[in-house]
């Protein structure tokens, strides 16, 4: 069977997470004229918010789009997407995510380069955030214009490294297409994860699914969350995004 490619993979993947939510809007929401505005918030693929599956292909295919003028293919023939994960947990009975105060903190640590970049949420459904519930993780995804060097990786880890954890925080992937770079970084929440240890003993996590209840919290406090709410750049992403956000005005005009 062949592999598809990650943004292959975007009908499927939309199809579950429509299924899921809607899953959990009958169970969990309420009165039938809250269930019918929720449905139809979810199944909106024009609004560009956060918890709507179907605005992935829309604002993936013009991120995509601008990106493609300035970025190419390392000498791999690679395009690459980084995660940074700096430290801005919080509890999922209180929803404190302080989004704003990692953005400034990517933002002085990614100082010099081209970026464009987006927060995204991890949730640990096995893991508690002190005594404050559910373990939510806030971190980064993005895409450089140059990859950094090694140095600079190793600059960035040493920086975060002491705040205790037991993760790499800057790691990258590596897509021989920029697309599905692009709609692997600027995914919605869905999922989680949880921690383990490895064959070797190192800690490491991996994919899990959450509960119908706990997706549908994380739907109530993240709805009307668009997902250019959580964008930013650097350097010469800066413009980009900016063409991306002028595009997304002009189609709703």
């Amino acid at each position: 069977m062949k592999r598809l490619n990650f943004a292959d993979k975007y009908e499927k993947n939309a199809n579950y997470q429509l299924n899921q939510l809607n899953k959990a809007i009958y169970r969990y929401g309420g009165s039938v004229n809250n269930k019918a505005r929720l449905y139809k918030y979810v199944s909106s693929k024009r609004q560009y918010e956060i918890m709507q599956p179907r605005t992935l292909k829309f604002l993936g295919d013009k991120i995509t789009k601008q990106l493609s003028k300035k970025i190419s293919a390392n000498y791999e023939g690679k395009y690459s997407m980084f995660t940074l994960v700096t430290g801005f947990n919080f509890g999922k009975d209180n929803w404190n995510m302080n989004y704003d105060k990692l953005k400034k903190r990517t933002q002085k640590l990614l100082k010099g380069y081209s970026y464009i970049a987006t927060i995204a949420l991890d949730e640990f459904p096995k893991a508690r955030f002190m005594d404050e519930g559910v373990l939510m993780s806030w971190h980064v995804h993005g895409i450089f214009f140059k990859e950094p060097s090694r140095w600079f990786k190793g600059k960035i880890n040493q920086k975060i490294s002491p705040a205790g954890y037991f993760i790499t925080p800057l790691v990258f992937r590596h897509y021989d297409r920029l697309i599905d770079a692009v709609y692997y970084a600027f995914k919605s929440p869905f999922g989680g994860k949880i921690r383990y240890r490895d064959r070797k003993n190192i800690k490491t996590s991996k994919n899990t699914s959450i509960s119908l209840k706990s997706l549908y919290d994380t739907l109530v406090h993240l709805k009307g969350v668009k997902r250019q709410d959580f964008m930013f750049a650097g350097g010469k992403g800066k413009k980009i995004l900016k063409r991306i956000l002028e595009d997304l005005n002009n189609e709703r005009a």
